[in-house]
């Protein structure tokens, strides 16, 4: 059976969207966690 390119194509496309937003709820996190500390002290 072959994969189609278009189906290929949205798997990548998926796949790095995912990345992409695990990073950036990660950068969020770490910023919170910055700045809920620097309003603690």
């Amino acid at each position: 059976m072959k994969i189609p390119p278009f189906v290929k194509f949205l798997y990548h496309f998926t796949l790095r969207l995912i990345i992409v937003f695990t990073i950036l709820g990660f950068l969020i996190f770490l910023l919170w966690g910055i700045l809920y500390l620097l309003l603690i002290k």
